[in-house]
């Protein structure tokens, strides 16, 4: 393990908006439970006035502080929001959420009212999609092959996210870890990620907001959900049969007032993988869950995205093996001073390990700087790289 270097004060430095590092800090740890059945709750967005994170599957969440008091919200779509205010540090905290009023939507013969709100929303978003939103995130992936965890990869970077994908990031500060001779690395599976973060149609993925969304989708309005004040609009969006390309499947959630998009829930289907040499991939699954925060009165900007994939790889002769890969994508804060000059362009060539490279690798800092808090898997997986030190900024 290295010592903290010139670099790296500078970093911590450059990163104080975000995590401060003063001998006050304390970093506050808890868990989110449905209040009716006491049962873990995911994917809700923990936000405090200077960071964010979200609880994982297990409905944990840590964040650090160095403000006494504290105000913590918990948002998630279904879910009523809530905010409490801690005048004291304490070791654990316990937050229950009540879940949302829902309504069934009026049917009315000859009308699709779930087709009419997709047309909305794509002629708000369509609006914006020229506009970059900087800032700073967070990204976190992790492979297995059968039952062996492969690879892993953390990443604070600065990023340029439109409303179709990230466009462009800048690793800040990185580290990676692979076991060798294996099916998957993760070279270049941050583009996947990145990829599928938006809510409007890229040269990869299919969406259904477009110009005539009915030519490719069927559109059927599922309920109407309360959040924030707000109706939001659940509408089922399925794919036509016919086409071959990676496309969307599942739930968009639009605010029925204002059109803004707030969450995407589905499945990617045909994404077409891009594979070198004689590895073969079938059986490919890929989830994605999206939720997004309003900015202004009429956009919408990423606030996390998790990504599961998964598929059979066959290396020549060698039998077909599961692979799998997860991917957690988190947007920290949109208002800093993050230029898009010398962003690097996100594509499907995109080399993560080229970049990691020449990023800095400091292991107090990633001691000291939890954003997404790690289940036991994650944390054993984590710790074994580190125990066998093949945790690194890149692997040579």
């Amino acid at each position: 393990m290295e010592r903290i270097g010139i670099i790296s004060c500078f970093l911590l430095l450059f990163f104080s908006k975000i995590f401060s590092q003063s001998a006050t800090e304390h970093r506050f740890k808890g868990v989110v439970l449905d209040s009716t059945n006491r049962t873990p709750v995911e994917f809700v967005s923990v936000i405090t006035a200077t960071t964010a994170s979200v609880s994982n599957e297990h409905g944990g969440f840590v964040i650090s502080s160095s403000s006494i008091p504290l105000k913590l919200c918990f948002t998630r779509i279904g879910y009523q929001s809530k905010c409490i205010v801690l005048d004291k540090y304490v070791d654990s905290i316990v937050v229950f959420l009540n879940i949302a009023d829902s309504t069934l939507p009026e049917i009315v013969i000859g009308k699709n009212e779930g087709l009419t709100i997709m047309m909305n929303a794509f002629n708000t978003a369509k609006k914006n999609v020229d506009i970059a939103y900087t800032g700073k995130g967070y990204l976190r992936q992790i492979s297995k092959e059968a039952d062996e965890y492969t690879g892993l990869q953390e990443v604070f970077f600065d990023g340029e996210w439109r409303n179709f994908a990230m466009n462009s990031w800048r690793p800040m500060q990185a580290r990676y870890a692979n076991v060798e001779n294996r099916s998957i690395t993760l070279a270049n599976f941050s583009f996947l990620s990145f990829v599928t973060s938006g809510y409007i149609s890229n040269n990869y993925v299919r969406f259904p907001l477009a110009q005539k969304p009915d030519s490719l989708y069927t559109f059927q309005l599922e309920k109407y959900v309360s959040y924030d004040d707000a109706e939001v609009a659940v509408i089922i969006c399925a794919p036509k049969p016919g086409y071959k390309k990676g496309i969307f499947s599942g739930r968009f959630y639009i605010d029925t007032n204002t059109f803004q998009v707030l969450k995407t829930e589905g499945v990617i289907l045909n994404l077409q993988v891009n594979l070198s040499g004689p590895l073969k991939m079938r059986n490919i699954e890929i989830s994605s869950i999206a939720q997004y925060k309003k900015r202004g009165d009429r956009e919408s900007v990423l606030d996390f995205a998790d990504i599961e994939f998964s598929a059979k790889a066959s290396f020549g002769f060698i039998t077909a093996r599961k692979i799998s890969y997860s991917s957690k994508l988190l947007m920290l804060d949109y208002d800093v001073n993050v230029k898009s000059e010398g962003l690097v362009a996100i594509n499907a060539g995109s080399n993560d390990l080229a970049a990691y490279h020449v990023t800095p690798y400091d292991p107090k800092f990633w001691e000291e700087n939890p954003i997404v808090k790690r289940t036991a898997e994650e944390e054993n997986i984590i710790q074994k790289f580190e125990k066998e030190k093949k945790i690194s900024n890149f692997i040579p």
